[in-house]
């Protein structure tokens, strides 16, 4: 999700719900052709589809569609900016979604040189923060200039603030000196104990001394309704959905107060209403992360448990895609361990589909945590590609360990044996040890002699790569065109699309050692279109770079350049 933007077009047009798309759309385009930019609808539809108000374009693979948008938000500020400066403020860093936090990175490299300024506040024991600080400390790091830790309000401002806080309040000098003091230059602390001050008066409640006992002194002031609501709210998270939240036996209970209940804690201040996160639903969001913690640690544990079952089977439910990682989350929670196991091995498989290694590390480690149940197969794939994470993430010995456990055992399937060690294979050749790659990949070969086809192309693939790189070239060609023949006879092209892209780019490399140069060209373009027909960036990116030193090399310089 991008939700950051998404909010952006809603608080800049200021509509949300059924009325946003429809004016997202039509200033967005009106913005674009006023600078000019061509395509104007095109990128306006983009927009709406990366941020979830347009449906996607069938058979688009997402990482295509994921750059296509990011373009058209390029276009969009750059038009922006054009027409006097922009200023992108985004508060509370620490909630700002993974794909919120990759485009604002695209745009600070898009604007760079456009009178534009990106401004972002977050906790100060946020990783999120934690992140920009060390880019922000880094002199080769163009995007992040400076990275400024806001100190506690000195007791000057402090006094201001409370003044400008608590007009209407009455409140002495001296209490109001005594808040000041306690909030130790916390505004945040400064303004809720004001608060609790507030509804003190009116219930004669003891003035809480922690940041947490205020909210909770607050919290208990609610009426029963408000409170449970409150808290089943919490089970689901700092953004929930009202049918969440009714979903939880707690809430049941109730009837239909539910809806009255949440404009009456809009209005109280403890969550907002915030765009549609799904059709027909409303969505919710806490105002405050120290808000939804309390409520949670106020649910009793058996009311946690009901409620996070109840919150992962509504989630499961929902049509659409799945967002197995939150159901993992939430089962987990309710101690069911096998569906969890489940969840996030689903969390997992979705995750290397959009090439998110860190998060498919993740959830595919808590899997196997979780998992009790699973037949040995299972158990080895999953830990196959945790291994493959980890040694694309950087992390070679703990990835080798898993890889490695897998090789020794003689009860692992041909296909997981065989990938396990191309993988090895892979890092060998990563740390120069170009002998240790070939015996691997050797090893590889005899191992996939019974493994699914797709492997069996992909080991292929490398040690054709190899071999060329050995200057072993008649056996490289004899390996990629037993590969590709193949590959093209397949009952299905689909499984076998990305193993074809890389003998195509293996083949690339022969012909090139060949000496044969426009066989090089037409292997190279051929994998680039595979790889783009996959929504494999990576792959693209390597392989264009291939080619534009081909063209070079063929004196098309000019072509050389526009592919790179």
């Amino acid at each position: 999700p991008f939700n950051v933007f998404e909010r952006l077009l809603s608080n800049v047009l200021g509509v949300s719900g059924g009325d946003l798309a429809g004016k997202v759309l039509a200033w967005v385009h009106e913005t674009l052709q006023s600078a000019a930019i061509d395509d104007a609808k095109r990128d306006a539809d983009e927009i709406l589809r990366l941020i979830g108000l347009l449906a996607a374009t069938p058979g688009a693979p997402p990482q295509v569609e994921r750059q296509r948008g990011f373009e058209a938000f390029g276009h969009l500020f750059r038009a922006l900016a054009a027409q006097g400066g922009v200023l992108l403020h985004v508060d509370d860093g620490q909630h700002v979604d993974a794909g919120s936090q990759d485009l604002l990175a695209y745009l600070s490299r898009e604007l760079l040189d456009f009178p534009a300024v990106i401004i972002v506040l977050t906790r100060p024991d946020s990783a999120v923060e934690e992140r920009y600080m060390v880019a922000a400390g880094d002199p080769k790091n163009p995007l992040i200039p400076a990275a400024l830790a806001l100190a506690p309000l000195k007791r000057a401002a402090s006094r201001k603030l409370a003044a400008r806080l608590c007009k209407g309040l009455r409140i002495s000098k001296p209490a109001l000196e005594k808040l000041v003091a306690r909030a130790d230059g916390n505004p945040l602390f400064l303004e809720e104990m004001l608060r609790a001050t507030r509804d003190g008066g009116r219930r004669n409640a003891r003035l809480p001394d922690s940041i947490r006992a205020v909210i909770g002194a607050r919290i208990d002031g609610l009426s029963e309704p408000e409170r449970v609501v409150l808290q089943a709210a919490s089970v689901v998270g700092r953004e929930f959905w009202m049918g969440a939240v009714c979903a939880q036996p707690a809430v049941e209970r109730l009837g239909p107060v539910v809806d009255r209940t949440l404009i009456r804690l809009e209005r109280l201040r403890y969550i907002t209403r915030k765009v549609e996160t799904w059709e027909g639903e409303v969505g919710w969001r806490f105002q405050s992360q120290m808000t939804q913690e309390v409520c949670y640690q106020l649910n009793v544990p058996s009311d946690m448990k009901t409620g996070h079952r109840a919150v992962a089977d509504w989630l499961t439910s929902r049509p659409g895609a799945t967002p197995h990682a939150q159901v993992g989350m939430h089962l987990d929670r309710a101690g069911e361990r096998d569906r969890a196991a489940d969840a996030y091995r689903a969390a997992g498989d979705a995750a290397i589909a959009r090439f998110a290694n860190k998060q498919a590390a993740s959830a595919y480690s808590r899997a196997l945590t979780l998992q009790r149940s699973w037949e040995s197969s299972q158990t080895d794939r999953v830990q196959l590609e945790l291994g493959i994470c980890l040694q694309h993430m950087g992390d070679p010995v703990k990835a080798n360990e898993l890889l490695e456990s897998l090789v020794r055992r003689d009860d692992v399937s041909a296909t997981v044996r065989a990938r396990a060690l191309r993988y090895k294979a892979r890092a060998a050749a990563w740390a120069g040890d170009t002998d240790k790659q070939m015996e691997l990949l050797n090893q590889a070969i005899r191992a996939g002699a019974e493994a699914e086809l797709p492997e069996r192309l992909f080991v292929a693939a490398d040690l054709a790569y190899a071999l060329v790189r050995h200057g072993k070239v008649g056996k490289a060609r004899k390996i990629i065109d037993g590969a590709m023949g193949a590959a093209y006879q397949a009952d299905q092209l689909g499984p076998v699309l990305l193993p074809l892209a890389q003998l195509h780019q293996s083949e690339s490399m022969w012909a090139r050692n060949q000496g044969r140069l426009t066989e090089a060209e037409a292997s190279a373009r051929a994998a680039i279109e595979l790889y783009d027909q996959l929504g494999y960036s990576l792959g693209v990116a390597t392989t264009r770079t291939s080619l534009s030193a081909l063209l070079r090399d063929m004196a098309r310089y000019d072509e050389a350049v526009s592919v790179a």
